[in-house]
C-alpha cells in the first residue's frame, strides 16, 4: 500500500494505491488522521487501489466521521470496477459521495 497526500487550496487529495486490508489499515488510518488535522475537506483518489477489505472500508468510515466532526466533506473518486463492486455490495456506495474523476469530485466539494 502506498499513500500520497497532495495539499491543494481548500482541500487535500489522498491517493491510495495497492491493497487496503488488515495489513495496511493502521498505516492508512494514520495518514487520514494526520491529514484531517490539517484539512477539513478530503478528496480520495482510488484509481490505483486494486482491493479493499472490510478493514479498509472501516478506515474510510472512520475518516469520514473525523471529517464530518470538523464540518468538512470527504469525496471518493476514480474507483476501479472491482473496488466499486465492493462498495455497492457492502452498501458503502450510499454512505460516501463517489465521483468518476477529480474534476467532478472538486465540483461536488463546492456543492
Amino acid at each position: 500500500m502506498q499513500t500520497n497526500i497532495i495539499p491543494e487550496d481548500g482541500y487535500s487529495v489522498i491517493q491510495l494505491s495497492g491493497k487496503l486490508d488488515t495489513d495496511t489499515a493502521v498505516k492508512v488510518d494514520a495518514v487520514f488522521s494526520q491529514t484531517v488535522e490539517l484539512q477539513n475537506h478530503l478528496l480520495v483518489d482510488l484509481s490505483a487501489l486494486r482491493y479493499i477489505s472490510s478493514a479498509g472500508l472501516r478506515i474510510l468510515l472512520l475518516a469520514a466521521k473525523r471529517v464530518q466532526q470538523k464540518g468538512g466533506k470527504i469525496i471518493l473518486y476514480a474507483l476501479q470496477e472491482n473496488v466499486n463492486d465492493i462498495f455497492d455490495i457492502s452498501g458503502f456506495s450510499s454512505v460516501f459521495k463517489i465521483c468518476k474523476d477529480k474534476e467532478s469530485a472538486i465540483a461536488a466539494l463546492k456543492d
